[in-house]
């Protein structure tokens, strides 16, 4: 039995690498929205008509691949929510077969 909780410790400590990627996956994410919003200033006297064409079209190509990302990681995060709560059924079956903890 030792063995088998061992297993499943060892599948929660992957969940948490996995979530703990994610994270840093979408502190990227936020990181490069923020860069590209102080970039782009239609605004901006110093922006040739061309740059702010350029700007345009970049951040036109990268949305959806960012939006794409953003999605994953979302799936990402909800398939672990599953994943973890599975580990957590197969814990609790196999410290208390019977179908329960003793409360006495």
């Amino acid at each position: 039995m030792a063995r088998e909780i061992g297993k499943q410790l060892d599948r929660l400590e992957s969940l948490a690498y996995k979530v703990r990627t994610d994270q840093y996956l979408l502190d990227y994410l936020r990181e490069w929205a923020e860069t590209k919003c102080d970039l782009f200033r239609d605004d901006d006297p110093h922006m040739t008509d061309g740059e702010k064409i350029q700007d345009r079209l970049f951040l036109k190509d990268n949305f959806k691949k960012y939006m794409d990302i953003l999605g994953q990681t979302s799936l990402d995060m909800i398939k672990f929510e599953a994943d973890l709560m599975d580990v957590r059924q197969n814990i609790a079956d196999q410290c208390f077969p019977e179908g329960g903890v003793d409360h006495e």
